[in-house]
């Protein structure tokens, strides 16, 4: 009896110790848990310095008198290069080359055969922006011409002729480009500093202003540019040694309008 209940003990600590060491693998689920990987949300100032821009090159070709030309600034190179310089720093924008063909003393009619050129009408084609002055020595024709007897009459005869030039010189443009934006400027009144007492100076600048204005809004893409007022009042402290063209502070004041009206 004694041996018998010393064999039940004996088998029941056999029983408990194989549980014992068994059961905690049956009962825990085998998958083994791998931890996740913390997931790091990139700040926007990393994705904006990473992030590539595509900035596109530009073409500027400039074309008309001595005011596309940058006469009486010599180290810029007048409002064309003014508005150079600035393209390049505008977001967006890489490299910015311009073909300048302005000439001094051209007038409309000198123009349109300046646009006979295979290569100025070559570079017009792959243009994104046209810029131009003329006119101006249109006027002076008439000064020069009729120093000591200038009437009215006679700037009116001569704005026909500057006009009909004007307009062929826009279509010139237009059919050799039709994306580009062109710009034209207008013209201000130096002849102040010539003839202080003539009041007939304001009058003739603004009607040949108005003409050339009136024809450029007929063309799509096409801006007219006002510098008359730039100059009003202050034309001295405006020009350069040579009391006709634009100082250097004359020619920023031109750039900035044009920069304003400039698509970009």
């Amino acid at each position: 009896m004694i041996k018998r209940a010393v064999l039940i003990m004996i088998s029941l600590v056999l029983i408990t110790a194989i549980l014992y060491i068994y059961m905690p693998q049956m009962l825990v689920d085998p998958v083994i848990k791998v931890a996740s990987p913390v997931k790091t949300v990139p700040k926007m100032k990393d994705l904006l310095e990473k992030k590539v821009f595509h900035k596109k090159d530009m073409t500027i070709v400039a074309v008309g008198d001595s005011l596309t030309k940058g006469v009486g600034d010599l180290e810029r190179g007048g409002y064309v290069g003014y508005v150079q310089n600035h393209l390049e720093d505008k977001k967006g924008i890489d490299e910015v080359t311009v073909y300048n063909y302005g000439v001094k003393g051209d007038t409309t009619a000198d123009l349109l055969k300046v646009l006979q050129s295979d290569d100025v009408l070559n570079q017009i084609e792959q243009a994104d922006l046209i810029l131009f002055t003329i006119g101006g020595n249109d006027v002076m024709e008439v000064v020069e011409n009729h120093f000591l007897g200038m009437t009215l009459e006679m700037f009116k005869a001569q704005k026909k002729v500057f006009k009909n030039n004007l307009e062929k010189i826009f279509t010139i443009l237009r059919s050799h480009n039709a994306k580009a934006q062109i710009i034209y400027i207008g013209m201000y009144n130096p002849f102040s500093v010539y003839f202080p007492k003539a009041e007939v100076d304001d009058r003739i600048v603004h009607m040949w202003s108005l003409a050339g204005k009136n024809i450029a809004m007929q063309y799509n893409h096409t801006d007219f540019v006002s510098t008359f007022d730039i100059f009003e009042g202050r034309t001295r402290a405006l020009i350069s040694g040579d009391r006709f063209h634009p100082n250097d502070r004359g020619y920023t004041l031109i750039g900035k309008r044009v920069m304003k009206a400039i698509e970009y």
